[in-house]
């Protein structure tokens, strides 16, 4: 089997068991919460070390490419292929349904618990990257490598921002139109544009998750400040609150990103029928 076809393979074997994680989460509600993203972070790391499988000094990814920087984009590659294929399986709750979960009525209530709940969500995974940054400094080289830790930590936030940002439609009743696939493709790129990034260039994908790459040196920063004080629990728990910190800011920016375009969306349509409805009577 040449290593295209067995890379294929492994991102399709990949991508189904975590659509089924992700399908699952949350329960009969549908929703990612802190403890379910801890939950889930080692079933993450499980899938995707079929596909960064090798110690942290090495480089990314097996698959006949020649140099680092050549791995790094096969990496990046699977990893779009993987985020693309699990958007469509992504449990997006309509208006009723989140109407009954939230116990709210008011769509913008109603919005900022869902943006809310995503940014702690999003800091979780950020607070567990955050640690195993420190970790790895002296830990096992595979399972807290920075590539699987990178790769784990960029799925689960794109995951949790891409139900986000689905759910922020149909509370102001602009629901993704299509198939489940056309939906979660629709939401993935909806995604992608608020986060400046092309889906359809690995080129940038691979930018992505480089810039995420980098944060480790932010991280490390931020908590040796702490770690002088407090020792080397210090040093991890710095680490682990400036990752969250970081994620929580970020997802929070996104939600309100895009609820500002729903509002003006949602205005320019009453605008349009207003104007019809005077023409009507005239």
């Amino acid at each position: 089997m040449s290593a295209s076809r067995s890379g294929s393979a492994a991102v399709n074997a990949v991508t189904d068991r975590l659509a089924s994680l992700f399908e699952a989460v949350g329960g009969d509600r549908n929703a990612f919460t802190p403890a379910e993203v801890m939950a889930m972070w080692p079933k993450v790391v499980a899938s995707l070390r079929t596909l960064v499988d090798i110690p942290a000094s090495e480089a990314v990814i097996k698959d006949g490419a020649t140099s680092r920087k050549d791995q790094a984009l096969v990496a990046a590659t699977r990893l779009r292929d993987v985020a693309t294929g699990i958007a469509p399986r992504l449990p997006i709750r309509d208006r009723s349904t989140l109407e009954d979960h939230l116990k709210l009525r008011d769509p913008e209530r109603m919005a900022h618990a869902i943006v809310k709940n995503a940014a702690n969500a999003t800091a979780v995974a950020g607070s567990i990257g955050g640690f195993l940054v420190i970790t790895s400094r002296t830990g096992p080289g595979l399972i807290l490598s920075i590539p699987l830790r990178v790769a784990t930590e960029t799925l689960v936030v794109a995951a949790i921002e891409l139900k986000m940002i689905g759910e922020l439609h149909e509370i102001y009743d602009q629901p993704l139109e299509g198939s489940a696939t056309q939906r979660g493709t629709t939401a993935l790129k909806l995604w992608a544009s608020y986060r400046g990034l092309d889906v359809t260039d690995t080129g940038g994908i691979f930018q992505t998750v480089t810039e995420i790459a980098r944060r480790p040196t932010t991280r490390r920063a931020a908590a040796s400040v702490t770690g002088k004080a407090l020792g080397g629990r210090g040093l991890r728990l710095g680490a682990g609150v400036v990752g969250a910190i970081e994620n929580h800011k970020s997802s929070m920016s996104l939600g309100d990103q895009v609820r500002a375009e729903l509002r003006r969306t949602q205005l320019s349509g009453l605008n349009v029928k207003v104007v019809k409805l005077d023409e009507d009577q005239d």
